[in-house]
């Protein structure tokens, strides 16, 4: 799963830094105007279904059914919302383009819907290998595809038709792949329905949460502005997109299996939240540290404004990596509406933040409220979760302390080199000095989580098992 997401994400980064390279941001700020508004009104779709037939163990052919009928009948309202919404998104923003585009994400969301049931399978019975084979054949034909449009056509088409034809390759493959076809039937609606409707809450709030800026941003400062957050967004959370959330993915089935046993939930989430916290936390940090020549390089002179936006988003992102695993728990437990009332307290604090920042300190208060967004979620998810599992805080804490440490002193290394030698740097070509920046980081990284490790008289967990794994320690080495 975690390989599954890098190449996706990794495709999905190749493919931004191409289009910000052949396209403008006013081509992504249009583009994320119209998907701002599909999102907002896909939300009456945001049921979740897949994740409750995972949840459910003994979940059959009626409720697989019954899941996909749903979603058929939710993607022919959302494509019906967005035609007759298209002129009003195109006023709201005075962006007439918007309209069409508006049209064709509207049809790509029902092919999305319409996708079948059965490739839930692939994670409900652990076959992910499967679930491998169709995202990343999805990606890389969806890749190829928008890329050479976007060569030909150098507009913000390249990307609406790219999608359009990604979903329409998804539709087909899914039943390619899976040998079940479901049929239409309502029969388990009212069962599905008792466990999604805290699902749908919860993607509510957590739409509002992620998409909020978009709007402000948009209607405020324009296409260009929301073009420069958007990219910004995108790279800043590489982290919890490519490494975090296919580990969730991966780990969710697992949590279901052993919900009913409490001791062996609370261990399991340990060893995860260690994993994710030594494999993102500085893959976020880092992304902070290098934003500079890393835009430079990669995206361009016309980006430039993005670099303090990556700087500061990465920082909150940082902390989202620490907290995406634990509305995994409560769903495993049956209990999702621990996570939307820590939702609604969290977009409470959120948008008076987000609209402040916003009129206050343009883009960048944008970032700022994302950060102090990120910090509130981050503490209730330690308070609640030590209670839900029964863990103590120092249990908590002895299972992330050694990466965010080695983190920070990655990081501060990063930043004093750029600032006590920055002739050094300057002198550099840009692919170098990225390059070396990253290197040298990585090893400050590994031989700060090393000695730590080592201090700590290795204990199990992620370094203990990569040891073992290359030979350098024995399993029964203390």
């Amino acid at each position: 799963m975690v390989l599954m997401r890098l190449l996706d994400r990794g495709i999905a980064f190749v493919s931004t830094i191409i289009l910000a390279r052949l396209l403008t941001p006013d081509d992504f700020g249009i583009v994320a105007m119209a998907a701002s508004f599909i999102a907002l009104i896909e939300l009456i779709s945001a049921f979740s279904f897949d994740v409750v037939l995972i949840q459910k163990q003994d979940a059959g052919r009626e409720e697989f059914n019954t899941a996909w009928t749903f979603n058929i009948l939710v993607g022919v309202a959302i494509c019906l919302l967005a035609f007759l919404s298209a002129d009003f998104i195109a006023r709201f923003y005075e962006t007439p383009e918007l309209v069409f585009v508006v049209y064709v994400m509207g049809i790509s969301v029902l092919l999305d819907k319409s996708i079948n049931i059965g490739i839930v399978y692939f994670r409900k019975d652990l076959k992910f290998h499967m679930d491998f084979a169709f995202v990343m054949i999805r990606r890389v034909c969806g890749f190829l595809l928008t890329i050479t449009l976007a060569y030909y056509l150098r507009s913000y088409w390249a990307i609406v038709l790219g999608t359009l034809g990604a979903r329409t390759i998804a539709f087909f493959l899914s039943f390619l792949m899976h040998s079940y076809r479901p049929w239409f039937s309502l029969a388990k609606a009212r069962e599905l329905f008792g466990f999604s409707c805290w699902l749908m809450i919860n993607n509510v709030l957590g739409f509002i949460n992620m998409r909020a800026a978009d709007f402000i941003i948009g209607k405020i400062i324009g296409a260009r502005g929301l073009g420069f957050y958007t990219i910004a967004f995108e790279i800043s959370t590489l982290p919890s997109n490519a490494l975090v959330a296919p580990i969730n993915r991966a780990i969710f089935p697992g949590y279901a299996k052993v919900s009913g046993h409490l001791d062996s939930l609370a261990k399991a989430y340990l060893e995860v939240l260690s994993a994710i916290s030594i494999v993102a936390v500085p893959a976020g940090l880092g992304i902070a540290a290098v934003a500079d020549p890393a835009v430079r390089l990669l995206l361009g002179e016309k980006w430039l404004d993005a670099i303090e936006l990556i700087q500061l988003l990465a920082l909150g992102g940082t902390m989202t990596v620490l907290t995406t695993n634990t509305g995994y728990v409560f769903l495993a437990l049956g209990r999702p509406r621990l996570h939307t009332t820590m939702m609604a307290i969290l977009t409470a604090v959120y948008l008076p933040a987000l609209f402040w920042g916003i009129m206050t300190f343009g883009l960048l208060g944008a970032a700022y409220s994302f950060i102090i967004k990120e910090a509130v979620f981050l503490l209730m998810n330690i308070g609640v979760i030590v209670v839900i599992l029964q863990i103590g805080i120092l249990q908590l804490i002895r299972s992330v302390y050694r990466p965010i440490l080695s983190a920070l002193v990655m990081f501060t290394a990063i930043k004093l080199s750029q600032s006590y030698h920055p002739d050094l740097l300057a002198a550099m070509p840009l692919a170098a000095q990225l390059i070396a920046v990253i290197i040298g980081g990585g090893l400050v990284y590994l031989a700060g989580l090393m000695l730590l490790f080592v201090g700590a008289g290795m204990p199990d967990g992620l370094e203990r098992m990569v040891l073992q794994k290359t030979g350098l320690i024995r399993r029964n080495q203390q």
